[in-house]
């Protein structure tokens, strides 16, 4: 496999994974991720029969596999917790996360005041509804 295939693969197993933690997030965990169904889209839809089984599924562990250690990390980090308390309805967690897996956050004190920033944003319309 050449470089530049390589790196189309990363970004489509990146962005197949991206999508497939949002339907996970949205269906509150119901939704499960198959790698090998990501590999059957692949081989099928996308007509990609250069990319072999074994080395696909090998690297999307992989890239699955640091996903999941930097949703724990996450999921462990005490502001989030903090905010997930104040707004217990939402799932603040994930919705960090998932804004973090498409660059836009990171985990950083900032970050997390801009993030709870746009929630009370968001939210206000609904608590002046009900005053």
């Amino acid at each position: 496999m050449q470089e530049n295939e390589q790196n189309w693969l990363k970004n489509v197993i990146k962005t197949l994974l991206i999508r497939n933690f949002y339907k996970k997030f949205i269906t509150c965990g119901k939704h499960r991720i198959y790698l090998k169904n990501l590999y059957e889209f692949l081989r099928k839809d996308l007509q990609a029969s250069w990319i072999k089984e074994k080395p696909f599924i090998a690297q999307a562990k992989k890239m699955y596999n640091q996903i999941i250690v930097k949703y724990y990390s996450y999921k462990n980090n005490e502001r989030l917790k903090e905010l997930q308390k104040k707004y217990p309805k939402l799932q603040i967690i994930e919705t960090y996360y998932y804004l973090n897996l498409h660059e836009k956050f990171k985990l950083k004190d900032e970050d997390i005041e801009l993030f709870e920033e746009s929630l009370e944003i968001l939210l206000a319309p609904l608590k002046q509804r009900k005053s």
